[in-house]
């Protein structure tokens, strides 16, 4: 999904618990719904190249997050 003009990432994300990448770099996302801590099975995360604002505490439930990428 990465190099899209995402603006919004939908709560609906939260649904794909299998998820282990998402890259979402290069894209206009401002937030990040607070339900991403429901993707624990999620190792990678590039948010590189965006708009975001703030990042919801609800990030630290990523137990298996090994790489993280925000600029």
């Amino acid at each position: 999904l990465y190099n899209n003009n995402i603006t919004i990432l939908p709560n609906e994300i939260s649904r794909l618990i299998s998820l282990k990448e998402l890259q979402l770099d290069n894209n206009e996302i401002i937030t990040i719904p607070n339900n991403i801590g429901n993707l624990k099975n999620l190792t990678k995360l590039d948010l590189n190249n965006n708009k975001i604002e703030k990042i919801p505490i609800e990030i630290e439930k990523l137990i298996n997050l090994e790489t993280l990428k925000i600029s």
